[in-house]
C-alpha cells in the first residue's frame, strides 16, 4: 500500500537541474503525506475520521514536514493500531453484551459499528460469518474485527471505494456504453461522455486532461486490488474495461476530494482544534450545509434535449453547428440501442434518459459532492447556537469574512467554517 501511493522524495544531497532520483550515490527515499496518507489508510481497509489522522501524525511526524518515509509511516501504523484496541478494549470493558455467550457475534459487531468503535461498514458477509461465532474473549473481539476489516478491505479495492449499490449503477452505465463489447468502451470516443453521464467532472479541458491521464495508475490500481489479469485489458490500450474504470472514476472523484483534504488539514494544524472540536464542528457543519446548499446541475440530464435534436436530425446546438461532436451527447451504440423513432416515442425516451440519469446521480452525487454553507445559514447558525454576540461583535466577524472569503462568495466549506469559528471562540462571542 506505502509503494502504491507514495511519491519520491529527493534525499539530502540532489542537487540542483538533476533529474529526480539522480543523487550522488543514494537512492531516492518515498513518502506519503496528506491526501495520500488517506488513500493508503482507506486501501488498507481504515476509514478514520481526518481529525484523527491529523492528530495521529501530529504526533509521530517527527521531521515536521507532513511527509512520511517508511519507517515514519510503520510508526504512524503503529499508533492507530493501539488506538483501535484501546477503542475496543473500552467498548468491552463498559458494554456487558459484548461478553455475553447467547448473543451472536453479529449483533455485537452491529452495536460496535454503532457507537462509532468500528470505523466502516458491516456488510452481510461479515454478518453471515460471524452470525455463530459465540467466543467471549477480548481476543476473539479483536479477531472478529481484524477479519471484518480484511473483508472491508478487499471490497473497497474491487469497487474502487463505491458501495455495492454505487457500483451496480456504473456496472449497469459502463455495460450499455459498451454495448455488448467484450473488450470494454473505447478511451477517446467513449470514456469521457460515460465519465460526465455519471457526474465526474468533465466541463472543462483541464477536468478531463487531468482525468484521462489517470488511466495507466487506474490499471495499476486494478491489477493491484486482486483482480485478474484477464479483467484489466490491455495496459495502455485504446479500450478501458470495467475494472480499470471504476479506479478512473474514483480518480475522478478524488480530484475535488484531494483539494479539500489538503485544505482541511492546513485549516485544522493552524486553529489548533482538538479531534473532539473537529469532530463536533464538522457535524454542524454538515447539518447546516444540507439544508442550504442547492445540488450541482447534471449536464448530461440538462444537456439531453441535444441527443434528441441529433436523433430528429433537428440541429440545433452550437457546438454540432460549430461541426463539434458535444461531450455530452452518447456514442452512436448507445444512441442506436435506443428506440426513439417519432416524434412521440423520442420525447418518451429523452424524459425516460434524462430520469434515469438523475436517478444515477443521486447514488452516485455523494462522491463528487463538495458541502457548503450560505453566508446566512452561518449567521442563522450562530444564532441557534447562541453564539452570535452584539452589534458591534457582528460588524467585527462581518469584517472577518470579507478578508477571509471576499465580499462575493458563494458558500464556505468546511476548512473556511473552521478558520471562522476560531475567530468566533478566541472573540468569545454569544458569551
Amino acid at each position: 500500500a506505502f509503494g502504491l501511493f507514495s511519491t519520491p522524495r529527493a534525499p539530502v544531497g540532489a542537487e540542483v537541474g538533476q533529474p529526480p532520483g539522480a543523487t550522488r550515490g543514494q537512492e531516492a527515499e518515498a513518502t506519503v503525506g496528506g491526501y495520500s496518507l488517506l488513500r493508503v489508510l482507506r486501501w488498507l481497509g481504515c476509514e478514520p475520521k481526518r481529525e484523527e489522522v491529523i492528530h495521529a501524525v501530529k504526533n509521530e511526524d517527527i521531521h515536521g514536514t507532513g511527509e512520511f518515509d517508511r519507517s515514519l509511516f510503520l510508526r504512524l501504523m503503529r499508533r492507530l493500531r493501539e488506538a483501535t484496541l484501546a477503542s475496543l478494549r473500552n467498548a468491552y470493558e463498559k458494554q456487558p453484551a459484548l461478553q455475553r455467550k447467547d448473543d451472536a457475534f453479529s449483533s455485537k459487531l452491529l452495536s460496535l459499528r454503532a457507537e462509532g468503535v468500528i470505523d466502516f461498514d458491516i456488510s452481510e458477509e461479515m454478518l453471515q460469518r460471524f452470525d455463530h461465532y459465540y467466543d467471549t474473549s477480548f481476543d476473539a473481539l479483536v479477531f472478529a474485527v481484524d477479519k471484518c476489516r480484511t473483508l472491508h478491505a478487499a471490497s473497497w479495492r474491487k469497487h474502487a471505494g463505491f458501495s455495492e449499490e454505487q457500483a451496480q449503477v456504473i456496472r449497469t452505465a459502463f455495460d450499455e456504453c459498451a454495448a455488448g463489447s467484450t473488450r470494454g468502451v473505447r478511451l477517446q470516443e467513449q470514456l469521457p461522455w460515460l465519465l460526465a453521464r455519471l457526474g465526474a467532472p468533465m466541463q472543462r479541458k483541464e477536468q478531463r486532461d487531468a482525468v484521462l491521464s489517470c488511466t495507466d495508475t487506474a490499471w495499476r490500481l486494478a491489477g493491484a486490488s486482486g483482480r485478474p489479469p484477464a479483467d484489466l485489458g490491455e495496459e495502455g490500450g485504446v479500450f478501458v474495461s470495467e475494472a480499470v474504470f471504476l479506479h478512473i472514476l474514483r480518480a475522478a472523484a478524488e480530484l475535488g476530494e484531494r483539494a479539500q483534504v489538503e485544505r482541511e488539514f492546513v485549516a485544522i494544524r493552524k486553529t489548533a482544534f482538538s479531534p473532539a472540536e473537529v469532530a463536533d464542528f464538522r457535524e454542524v457543519f454538515l447539518e447546516h450545509a444540507d439544508a442550504t446548499e442547492a445540488p450541482p446541475p447534471n449536464e448530461f440530464s440538462r444537456r439531453h434535449t441535444v441527443v434528441a435534436q441529433r436523433r430528429g436530425s433537428v440541429v440545433s446546438s452550437a457546438g454540432l453547428a460549430a461541426g463539434r461532436r458535444s461531450l455530452f451527447i452518447p456514442p452512436a451504440a448507445v444512441l442506436d440501442s435506443a428506440d426513439v423513432s417519432g416524434t412521440d416515442s423520442l420525447e418518451s425516451g429523452t424524459a425516460a434518459a434524462a430520469a434515469k440519469a438523475e436517478r444515477e446521480a443521486a447514488v452516485l452525487r455523494p462522491s463528487f459532492e463538495r458541502k457548503r454553507m450560505s453566508k446566512e445559514a452561518f449567521w442563522r447558525m450562530l444564532t441557534l447556537t447562541k453564539l452570535k454576540g452584539n452589534a458591534e461583535q457582528c460588524l467585527a466577524l462581518e469584517k472577518q469574512i470579507v478578508a477571509l472569503l471576499g465580499e462575493n462568495f458563494l458558500g464556505m466549506d468546511f476548512p473556511d467554517f473552521l478558520g471562522l469559528m476560531r475567530v468566533v471562540v478566541e472573540h468569545n462571542y454569544g458569551g
